[in-house]
């Protein structure tokens, strides 16, 4: 996730887009979902394994 953000703002900054700003908060919003998305996977199968644990 972080190289694919970094390789977006490499190629928004080869383009030279003139609203960046846009660009930011639309990776930064990406980049949020995908890391709360991997956190609530996780943890759902954290407990999952734990239910399973106590039989």
């Amino acid at each position: 996730l972080l190289l694919l953000s970094l390789f977006m703002g490499n190629e928004a900054f080869k383009l030279k887009i003139k609203p960046k700003r846009i660009v930011v908060v639309l990776m930064i919003i990406i980049v949020i979902i995908s890391n709360t998305l991997i956190v609530t996977n996780t943890l759902s199968n954290m407990h999952g394994l734990f239910i399973d644990m106590r039989g």
